[in-house]
């Protein structure tokens, strides 16, 4: 490098040391962020955005807020009746298009969850700022005179100060009843009255190291939207051209108790055990404050088997001070998540005051289901029903809030319960991960998403973080296609539908649910549900359909291997309003998706049993066994005899009935006799057995003739991947071949009337068709089943040997 390049290198560089140190230099002041949200009391999702401010907007946390209130997406708004103007200058100058919408210190920031909205406050308040802003206003009968003052480091030529007369808290009980399209919300923070001396502002014309002061007066309306007692003022200053917010400042002074957590926050419990927990409570004010100290949720602790006690109740701080309250709680003996909720209340103080709040609490040990709660409005669809099955006391309902997830591992739980309703559609790539998470780890899953198949699959989602997640989850783990979406509620009017449940599937079991019809003990309804379909070789097995058609599946288990089992749903056990309906099929579920240690097996040595020839009123006698492969025990409830022959078998040993339940412990065994005794001449008789037991149902198929002859002499199997007919005549012959027909690898035997193989006649690759001889076998006089496997399907076809 040459020497000019050198000195001009060492100037750049002394330059840009210079101006940070200048910038250093002028940034002086402490920093208090403003937050302006645009938000309607008509706007449904701006009412959870309401709920995450209450934690985040404080003086204490050095950031203030202004909420502008729109007539949009409905008319009527009361804070926009009262002031129309202002709140529409706000709106026009950020250009604001949808609410929920927020701007911090006039750049645009996510309203999307609390930590990111905290983590931005807290970056911009490490930054000092060039201004000072002192906010005072002596209150008048009518409303105040404020009086702004400003120090400055900077020109402030191309600036303008901006003043909110902002209510702290107001309440409007009957607003959701008053306001049509209301989003259910009767309480609002921070609402703007008006601004000073309008929403255009107040140019500035000042020098640095100048100090200027500002005086606005304004009248306190007499109406709903100004509570007397709670206005304040917030005055920031900003530039014209960024939008940069310099700095802000208010006169708000806020009686509001520090409450801290000092143990670890989120732990666990024994059952019927106690646990001691310190709380230190700060006066951040500089007058003294008596405070009084509660447990919000006391009574629903209590209501669960828990009890919360404390050391202290009431005490008066000085300023500046602290205390310190040692909460004591005591665990039922069911599985529960106990979240105290504990706060100090200030005392009789004269100003505006809000309780000081923490939350800390414990899990029960061992607690084997939980239900992730808070997701939707759903949830509490599954709560009940799953109290009142035989794994209630092992039910926990749990925040799916990150702290928690980190104190405990969802995978520490055996099954797992998300429920979505449509509010919490765009949930569905962070369920979907936890859900993943579980069921990879061995651990059952239940998922209700009337639209979470849609929102996953959406080609516009794509881009987005965890949508691609979500839907390979969907559509590769669980082979899903999305067919439809069927509109449920249009307008203010419900469709009422039915869910049918499968026959025989241990899920489904043919249940029915009457969707829709919502009551006031039980208001839950769905807006729309996802039709699916099942992708060729997929281990999903509908359970669910609708409108009477099998093809409008709208809930699928999934078996596959070496994972935890999946149940997902379109519609949530919450939309039946039938309590028993919802108790039967959550129980199923469950049952369903209990790791194997926790489940009994239902095995059966047979599927079918051929009794053969047997003479008219003569009578034949053969068994079958059930085997509980299972690691609890299995209850088998019923032995139900069907078929269009029923009444030419029965079950002569082992039957069981609701008088007579049968328990065969893990690895045990329970036999059943069936009877074949034909009252009449016939080619063909054919029953069923079921077996009903809390490892779902299973049936055994009853042939016989008292014929020589039969007509069975072309079968398929139930998928249709593998056919077999006879070359020959039935009764067979020596010189009689089977050909069997199927495009894969195929094991025939032939299995004799008590269930044993007497010989295996092929086992290998079949394309298109294989014919296989019986001529060597010599086979004794019977019957016999010819059964062909692929190992997940099989063909089985009857045949008569006479000698």
């Amino acid at each position: 490098m040459n020497t000019r390049a050198l000195i001009r290198s060492v100037a750049t560089s002394l330059l840009a040391v210079l101006c940070v140190v200048s910038a250093s230099a002028q940034n002086t002041y402490d920093r208090l962020s403003i937050l302006e949200e645009f938000t309607s009391a008509t706007c449904p999702p701006c009412v959870p955005v309401g709920v995450m401010l209450k934690d985040v907007i404080m003086p204490s946390k050095n950031v203030v807020s202004v909420r502008f209130h729109m007539n949009w997406p409905a008319p009527n708004d009361p804070f926009n009746l009262d002031n129309p103007t202002d709140n529409d200058s706000r709106r026009q100058y950020y250009a604001v298009q949808g609410i929920p919408d927020g701007y911090l210190n006039g750049k645009k920031v996510a309203l999307s969850a609390a930590p990111t909205l905290i983590n931005a406050i807290n970056a911009d308040n490490a930054k000092k700022s060039p201004i000072k802003i002192t906010v005072t206003e002596a209150k008048t009968t009518d409303g105040g005179n404020v009086t702004i003052k400003i120090n400055t480091n900077v020109d402030l030529k191309a600036h303008k100060l901006h003043v909110a007369v902002v209510s702290y808290h107001t309440e409007i009980p009957d607003l959701a009843q008053t306001l049509a399209n209301s989003n259910g919300e009767t309480e609002f923070d921070d609402a703007m009255n008006k601004m000073l001396p309008n929403g255009g502002g107040t140019t500035l014309s000042m020098n640095g190291q100048e100090e200027k002061t500002f005086s606005f007066t304004y009248t306190r309306k007499n109406g709903v939207c100004w509570p007397e007692g709670m206005q304040y003022i917030v005055a920031y200053v900003q530039n014209t051209s960024t939008k940069e917010v310099l700095n802000a400042g208010t006169n708000l002074v806020v009686f509001e108790p520090v409450v801290e957590v000092e143990g670890e926050k989120w732990s666990y419990i024994g059952r019927s055990a106690s646990k001691t927990q310190t709380i230190k409570v700060t006066n951040p004010t500089t007058s003294e404050l008596p405070v009084g100290f509660s447990i919000k949720n006391a009574e629903a602790l209590a209501s669960a088997g828990w009890s919360v006690s404390m050391d202290k109740d009431v005490i008066s701080l000085k300023p500046g001070t602290s205390t310190t309250v040692t909460v004591t709680t005591t665990s039922g003996a069911r599985a529960f998540f106990g979240g105290i909720e504990f706060a100090a209340t200030p005392q009789n103080v004269a100003g505006i005051s809000k309780e000081g709040k923490a939350q800390f609490g414990y899990l029960t040990e061992g607690a084997k289901i939980v239900v992730w709660s808070g997701i939707s409005e759903g949830n509490v669809g599954n709560y009940i029903p799953a109290l009142e099955t035989t794994y209630g006391q092992e039910v926990v309902f749990v925040p799916a809030a990150e702290e928690i997830l980190q104190a405990y591992n969802p995978t520490s739980f055996d099954v797992g319960i998300f429920s979505l309703s449509i509010d919490g559609r765009f949930a569905i790539p962070g369920i979907a991960q936890l859900a993943e998470m579980m069921s990879k780890a061995g651990k059952g899953v239940f998922v209700s998403a009337p639209m979470g198949l849609g929102v996953a699959t959406y080609p516009d989602n794509q881009s987005s973080p965890g949508y691609p997640e979500a839907n390979a989850w969907l559509t590769r783990t669980l082979g899903l296609n999305l067919t439809g979406s069927t509109q449920r509620y249009t307008g203010n009017t419900l469709t009422p539908f039915a869910v049918t449940g499968v026959a025989g599937d241990e899920v489904g079991m043919g249940g029915s649910w009457n969707c829709n019809r919502p009551t006031n003990n039980w208001p839950f309804y769905v807006q729309i549900t996802d039709i699916m379909s099942i992708k060729n070789g997929s281990n999903s097995i509908g359970w669910a359909y609708t409108e009477n058609n099998k093809n409008n599946i709208v809930g699928i288990r999934c078996a596959n291997p070496g994972v935890g089992r999946v149940v997902f749903s379109s519609f949530g056990v919450e939309h039946s309003n039938d309590a028993n309906a919802r108790k039967s099929l959550m129980e199923r579920i469950i049952k369903y998706l209990m790791p194997s240690a926790d489940r009994p097996e239902m095995t059966l040595n047979v599927n079918s049993i051929d009794f053969g020839f047997v003479k008219v009123d003569e009578k034949k006698e053969l068994a079958f066994v059930i085997t509980n492969s299972g690691k609890a025990d299995l209850i088998i409830d019923e032995t139900d005899l069907a078929g269009a022959d029923a009444t030419e078998f029965d079950i002569t040993d082992g039957r069981a009935d609701m008088n007579n339940k049968i328990t065969v412990a893990p690895n045990g065994k329970h036999t059943i006799k069936a009877q074949f005794w034909p009252g009449s001449a016939k080619a063909a008789f054919s029953a069923s057995i079921t077996i009903k037991s809390n490892a779902g149902d299973k049936t055994v198929q009853l042939r016989g003739s008292s014929l020589t002859t039969s007509v069975e002499t072309d079968v398929v199997s139930e998928t249709g991947a593998i056919g077999m007919s006879l070359a020959g005549s039935n009764p067979i012959t020596s010189s009689t071949a089977i050909r069997v027909r199927a495009n894969e690898n195929v094991t025939m035997s032939v299995v004799n009337a008590a269930g044993e193989t007497v010989a295996t006649i092929f086992n290998g690759a079949v394309s298109g068709m294989e014919t296989v001889s019986l001529g060597s076998l010599n086979l004794a006089a019977g019957t016999y089943n010819v059964v062909a496997s692929n190992g997940a399907d099989r063909a089985v076809l009857s045949i008569v040997v006479v000698r």
